[in-house]
């Protein structure tokens, strides 16, 4: 088993130190109060983009708003095409889980026109986010 984690933890290493890599992969929140936001950037230059809105009396997600458009990338810039123009720059997000590290391939927003309910916010690479509370997680 800690073989196992060591691996995953190595691969987690390999895509966070070379972020320039892949762009296609999918990206969640893990601030935004409302619920949970994903984007979806797919090979064929689609996204799909949803925000899942929590409701904390039922603890369940409610209700979902999705946009779908048409993404490009170049220098670290990445337009989201759809009713809305949307802006990220690619960047390192550092995020602690006890005692691991690490340096998420990160997408950081910077501007929409008109607004979406994803303003504001950073969407981390959901692999290596996953990769990161793996191996934080304590095994026998």
């Amino acid at each position: 088993m800690k073989r196992f984690l060591g691996m995953i933890a190595s691969l987690f290493l390999a895509n966070s130190s070379h972020p320039t890599e892949r762009i296609a992969s999918e990206y969640v929140s893990i601030d935004c109060p409302a619920g949970d936001i994903s984007l979806q950037l797919s090979a064929d230059q689609t996204f799909v983009m949803s925000l899942k809105y929590w409701d904390e009396k039922t603890h369940s997600h409610t209700r979902t708003e999705t946009l779908k458009g048409t993404w490009s990338y170049e220098s670290n810039s990445l337009s989201l095409q759809t009713s809305s123009l949307v802006h990220y720059h690619r960047t390192t997000t550092t995020m602690k889980v006890g005692d691991r590290v690490g340096n998420l391939d990160s997408l950081t927003w910077e501007s929409s026109a008109p607004r979406t309910f994803a303003d504001g916010y950073v969407l981390v690479e959901r692999g290596a986010v996953d990769d990161l509370l793996l191996s934080a997680t304590p095994h026998d």
